[in-house]
């Protein structure tokens, strides 16, 4: 089975640099789709969705900041940011924006296959680290609808709240469900 390549969308509207970036990124072994401009860019990740981005800041029309706030819109992405120009407003906006890095140009091919592979370790990093946050964000609502649904059961009931629990316990298990799934109805159906 072959390995994935690493689709590249880069969004560059100088030829010669798009040009010489893209063949050193595919002769890396990278996948590589270019765009000249933000709006050419945009159209091509409606399209299909990339691993990370290299975006020139200052493009005709859809310049990179605009063109990253879309994509961030809708995808998770590493952004990278090329510029000519070093611009401390233009790095304000790109660590805005969560940026994994902001490269001056001129560059060559070998400055720039780090910065990618560091901004592709870090995205995976940061989707573990959401994913851990979500799982941890349903376990705490998990335990809340448990909690007030103990609660309802002893109101209703008149029991402690271990019989409430257990009583709680006896209908998931007669229903054959989850805990939180009973629990979450009780809660639902009390209000």
């Amino acid at each position: 089975m072959t390995e994935k390549k690493t689709k590249i969308l880069l969004a560059e509207d100088e030829r010669i640099i798009q040009y010489t970036l893209a063949e050193g990124l595919r002769a890396a072994g990278y996948e590589v789709i270019c765009a000249d401009d933000g709006e050419a860019a945009w159209a091509i990740f409606q399209q299909d969705t990339c691993d990370i981005a290299l975006l020139d800041i200052r493009m005709p029309g859809l310049d990179g900041i605009a063109l990253a706030k879309r994509i961030l819109a809708i995808a998770d992405i590493p952004l990278i940011f090329l510029t000519a120009y070093d611009d401390s407003d233009l790095l304000e906006s790109a660590k805005k924006l969560g940026a994994a890095t902001y490269l001056v140009k001129p560059l060559k091919v070998g400055q720039i296959i780090p910065a990618i592979e560091m901004a592709l370790a870090q995205g995976t990093s940061m989707q573990r680290l959401r994913e851990k946050n979500l799982h941890l964000e349903t376990a705490l609502q998990s335990s809340r609808n448990i909690a007030v649904a103990i609660g309802v059961l002893r109101e209703r009931l008149g029991v402690s709240e271990d019989k409430a629990f257990e009583y709680l316990r006896a209908k998931a298990r007669n229903q054959r469900r989850k805990v939180n799934e009973v629990a979450q109805e009780i809660v639902t159906n009390c209000n």
